[in-house]
């Protein structure tokens, strides 16, 4: 139909004219015969047929009003010509319904476990005599319960493994193991297989102690809370228990933190693998010694000068002066460094953007395009060199009693001599 159409839509070609003046077109034109003239009355008395009708449908439309139109149902557009042809659509539609595809059947779900649980069921399952076991208190050894608690806990284990009529297996001694090792592993076998078979249960009182004794320790301090513990103490000391506190995420209390820590270092021995969390926090608290150092050089440093970024000095070595920063620069850095603290966070980030609020700098680009990390390459090497200057102060000054003894020594000799002359 869309191949057709658009054949239509097109004009005649060449070719195509020369085929209808072949096939008598140009006869039919010419004709003045009465067929000719029939095939001109039909296509008048088409064209007048057609007219009526139009004048027919306009004159019965021009009359219609607006309670007309409401009545217009959608039934109405079926019958045409007084014909209805709503019927021959309805015909057409059964015609066609062979068509279609045949109705899906649910196939059915036969639950053979439940018809056979219910079919072999005898009788109601009796209710257990047992007694509901005790609750288990879950220890770890950085919560600190008391020792009884642990025996207690013990001794209930043994109990239950005896209900359940547990046995140790067999030993399995490894490879190349002697006769001397497989007997001390079957003796240890035996001596705790006769402690599950004389395991007893937990009296009520013992019970009820268990339950105080657990209250006692640190219960609800989770291992992500040691953990955390651990590290702020590495980081801010074992005595700063306020920024300790902030870390641990508003979990713990500055009292329940003090508690812990007191408790913490009088039994950290009882913890696994105790040596790596302490010599964690010692190196910790070395680096912050060494950061308190560095702060009270560079604090003394600048101090000792009314106007430090005019009038303090760096006595520098020749590799270290270079000729990229110039001494007015390194000043800045140090009184910058010195005021927002050594070791402290962001402390590079802050210098960084002194620097670009500074009018000193306005037009050192050098300066004001060096990262965060190059200003704290920069800072270390003046700390070198303030330390260095130190050291080499502190031994001039332990020279110098001896100086001064040599001194008064040699006059009180000269003095004599010139008395015995």
């Amino acid at each position: 139909g869309r191949v057709s159409a658009s054949a239509k839509s097109k004009a005649a070609s060449k070719d195509e004219l020369l085929t209808m003046i072949q096939h008598g077109a140009d006869s039919i034109f010419r004709d003045t015969s009465d067929v000719a003239s029939g095939f001109d009355d039909d296509i008048d008395q088409i064209l007048r047929h057609g007219e009526e009708k139009t004048a027919e449908l306009n004159s019965k439309y021009s009359n219609l009003q607006i309670d007309d139109l409401k009545n217009f149902s959608s039934e109405s557009a079926y019958k045409w010509d007084g014909e209805d042809w709503s019927h021959k659509r309805k015909a057409e539609s059964v015609a066609l319904s062979w068509l279609g595809p045949a109705k899906r059947e649910r196939k059915a779900n036969y639950a053979v476990d439940d018809y056979y649980k219910e079919a072999l069921r005898t009788g109601t399952r009796t209710p257990s005599t047992k007694a509901p076991r005790p609750k288990k208190y879950n220890t770890e050894d950085f919560q600190f319960f008391p020792s009884r608690l642990i025996e207690l806990n013990e001794r209930d284990t043994l109990y239950l493994r005896k209900s359940l009529g547990y046995k140790l297996p067999p030993v399995n001694a490894e490879e190349g193991a002697t006769a001397k090792e497989i007997n001390r592993l079957e003796k240890e076998r035996d001596a705790e297989q006769k402690r599950i078979d004389a395991a007893e249960a937990l009296t009520e009182e013992e019970e009820e102690e268990r339950k105080e004794l657990y209250a006692r320790g640190f219960f609800d301090w989770s291992k992500k809370d040691f953990a955390t513990f651990i590290n702020a103490c590495a980081k801010y000391g074992r005595s700063n228990y306020g920024l300790i506190t902030s870390d641990l995420e508003e979990t713990k209390t500055l009292e329940e933190t003090k508690a812990y820590a007191k408790v913490f270092w009088q039994r950290y021995k009882e913890i696994a693998d105790y040596e790596r969390h302490i010599s964690k926090i010692e190196k910790g608290e070395s680096e912050l010694e060494k950061q308190a150092d560095i702060q009270g050089q560079l604090t003394e440093k600048v101090k000792k000068h009314r106007v430090p970024i005019q009038q303090l000095k760096i006595q520098y070595t020749q590799p270290t002066k270079g000729k990229n920063y110039t001494e007015e620069e390194d000043r800045f850095l140090i009184v910058m460094l010195e005021k927002y603290g050594y070791g402290t966070d962001n402390v590079y980030d802050n210098i960084r953007h002194e620097i670009k609020q500074s009018p000193l700098f306005r037009f050192d680009w050098f300066l004001k395009s060096r990262t965060s990390q190059e200003i704290a390459r920069r800072c270390n090497t003046l700390i070198s060199l303030i330390q260095k200057e130190n050291v080499e102060a502190q031994e001039a000054e332990e020279k110098k009693p001896q100086a001064k003894g040599k001194g008064v020594k040699g006059k009180l000799t000269e003095n004599t001599k010139s008395k015995r002359r």
